[in-house]
């Protein structure tokens, strides 16, 4: 091994919200809540729109939501990977998606990375919970990984050089890939190679993106060898997307776009780097200071995203954080834009390198008026680091050992496939656990156990195959209609999900078919008080677990019951009724009621509503709502003379409640 490099496995304790446990709601859902409709320019060609929407899927089935969090605090342990030498100290969490969390510059005794004061789960990833700092790996589906706040399989071996090398994989259900990420120090850079897998005899579209988080100064510059970019802002339920020049453009508010400090709302730049051109991006500082990332031709894309200096992006910035640092994310992607994939083949692999480091340049040039001459500053020495990336330095040298293991998702699959599910990674049986167990049994006995109606379900599974094997041995239990029911409408089959909900009941009560049947009345036939009625039967089958407290709520409010919901909500247990997201609830039934002095001690700076989903807007409008029918009884005119912003001139959304992304 080598004398100047380390790899050592240590505890390390940082303050943590506690995760929770699953949400064992299924995710059947409306599309919306997972993808925003993209609305683009007369810029946007068909050819720039090409795969937007190759991968957009209706559901994150076979996962469970990971949505039972708190923001009450302590401090935890977690098991962190440091790799070191004289130049760098790079710290990974396993436990939480591979999350590199920092990267120190040791020669100059600071930190590259937005490293966050709290690990504060939020709704902002597919399966909910995201928590912001460091570098997140997004693979998969678009948006933030479904596997970001889960463990990953962690071994560690020596390359040929006798340097060692981290590694961390994980199978990913919904797309059926695995992805490897291979870690190294090299002098004063991490060197990293990504590995995409497909081991299945048919075609799919696959997603990656790098998310690094830095910190956004007044005087934070993003330089990228680019001068056109595809700008995408943010609308409630819609991503606007445009096209044209980068760092100045007359089509927006901002006089140089490379200073994301002077951004007015939350947007997005995808940068067009010719092809001709090296793969980098870099965030520097006024003292010509910074971070670089740089790759192979592989990886394409490169982005800015930064949450703008209006009310609702500061309040994002405090929300994720206590301290309210504002942050920057550069990214780096295998295509253009995040609305596209890129397509993998039957048993191919997709595999790059990328490196982060630190960067220093004249700071004259690096904020020079003239864009070009802080794209020279940095672009030579950025050539030079990808000229170097050597793909021999991530072949171990014997078989790696094993440090922490991932789910036994991987192990589980191999079993019903009678084949791995990589040729590059060991998913070991002993990995399947509590949640495989019914599928395990499923796979060695031939059917699943029995299940008590009312006990919380352990988890899912989806696919053709896993419906073939419950059909096969099938004997009609409540259970095993609902699991059809579920794998069905993973499948996009709405009238086969159906029929095995209804099945589900009639072999047995249960409110977990009862709730499905009522999401199935509202999303499909937009049939609310239907839906309002299967979900007062399931509550009152199960109202101690609050996920269906919360949805039946939600349903009397669909439902135009406000009354029904205040009553709920007065007879709720007190552990529910200081749930943020039912106070929310009950102030918007309280507000159609007239109760207008209880619904306003409620929308209050203190209201916490944990999760709040990033491009919600609810309580804006619960505020703009309440405070209209305040102020039409003020003025003694009609409630509908008055606009909204009218309304807020007067009212203005206070901070603490802002989350929204545009002006």
């Amino acid at each position: 091994m080598s004398e100047t490099t380390t790899l050592r496995f240590e505890p390390v304790r940082l303050t943590s919200a506690d995760f929770g446990g699953m949400n064992c709601l299924p995710d059947i859902y409306d599309n919306a809540s997972l993808h925003s409709r993209v609305q683009c320019s007369s810029r946007i060609t068909e050819q720039d729109r090409e795969t937007f929407d190759a991968l957009r899927i209706h559901t994150v089935l076979p996962y469970q939501m990971q949505s039972l969090y708190d923001r009450s605090r302590r401090e935890k342990t977690f098991t962190a990977a440091v790799l070191e030498n004289e130049a760098l100290k790079a710290t990974f969490l396993p436990q939480l998606g591979g999350r590199l969390w920092s990267l120190f510059d040791k020669r100059e005794q600071r930190e590259l990375l937005f490293v966050n004061d709290v690990l504060q789960p939020c709704n902002l990833a597919l399966r909910n919970a995201w928590f912001a700092g460091g570098v997140e790996w997004n693979c998969g589906v678009r948006g933030h990984a479904l596997l970001t706040c889960s463990p990953l399989f962690t071994r560690q071996a020596v390359n040929e050089k006798g340097d060692p090398l981290l590694i961390m994989y994980e199978y990913e259900r919904v797309t059926r890939v695995t992805y490897k990420i291979c870690a190294t120090l090299q002098q004063d850079a991490l060197l990293l190679k990504m590995t995409i897998e497909n081991t299945e005899d048919r075609d799919k579209w696959t997603y990656w993106w790098s998310n690094i988080a830095a910190p956004e100064n007044p005087k934070t510059r993003v330089i990228v060898p680019a001068t056109e970019t595809f700008y995408c802002g943010y609308r409630e339920g819609v991503h606007v997307l445009d096209s044209g020049p980068y760092p100045h453009t007359d089509q927006l508010r901002i006089d140089d776009l490379s200073y994301p400090a002077r951004y007015d709302q939350t947007w997005d730049m995808f940068f067009k780097i010719p092809e001709q051109e090296h793969k980098w991006i870099a965030a520097v500082e006024e003292d010509g200071r910074g971070l670089l990332q740089y790759s192979d031709n592989t990886l394409i894309g490169r982005k800015l995203f930064a949450w703008g200096a209006h009310p609702g992006g500061r309040n994002w910035n405090h929300w994720l954080s206590d301290a309210g640092q504002p942050y920057i994310e550069i990214q780096a992607g295998l295509a253009p834009t995040q609305q596209h994939v890129v397509r993998l083949g039957a048993n191919e692999k997709i595999g790059w390198m990328e490196g982060y480091c630190a960067v220093s340049g004249d700071p004259h040039a690096l904020y020079s008026p003239q864009y070009s001459d802080a794209v020279r500053e940095i672009g030579g020495m950025a050539g030079d680091r990808i000229a170097r990336l050597d793909e021999s330095l991530f072949r171990p040298k014997d078989i790696p050992a094993p440090v922490l293991e991932g789910s036994g998702w991987g192990a589980l699959e191999g079993m019903l496939r009678g084949s791995c599910v990589s040729e590059e990674c060991d998913f070991p049986q002993s990995s399947i656990g509590g949640e495989q167990k019914e599928w395990y049994a499923l796979l060695v006995q031939g059917r699943l156990p029995e299940h008590a109606p009312c006990e919380p379900i352990l988890s899912y599974e989806a696919g053709e195959e896993w419906i073939s094997r419950i059909a096969e041995t099938m004997t009609g239990t409540w259970y095993e209609h609902y699991h059809l029911g579920v794998m069905h409408y993973a499948a996009k089959a709405i009238q086969e999900a159906e029929v095995h909900f209804e099945a589900s009941l009639a072999a047995e009560e249960n409110p977990w078919a009862l709730r499905n049947l009522a999401r199935i009345e509202k999303n499909i036939r937009n049939d609310r008080k239907k839906a309002a009625e299967y979900m007062a039967r399931a509550y009152r089958m199960k109202p101690d677990y609050l996920p269906l407290a919360v949805e039946y709520a939600a349903s009397l409010i669909d439902s135009g019951q406000n009354r029904e919901m205040i009553a709920l909500y007065d007879s709720l247990a007190p552990a529910f009724k200081a749930q943020g997201r039912l106070q929310l609830l009950l102030a918007a039934a309280l507000t159609r009621e007239g109760e207008l002095d209880r619904a306003k001690a409620i929308l209050t700076p203190e209201l916490c509503i944990p999760d709040i989903k990033e491009g919600e807007y609810s309580v804006s409008h619960i505020w703009v709502e309440l405070y209209t029918r305040i102020m039409a009884e003020e003025e003694n005119v009609p409630a509908d003379s008055l606009s909204p912003a009218q309304v807020q001139a007067r009212y203005p959304v206070p901070q603490a409640l802002d989350f929204r992304q545009d002006l």
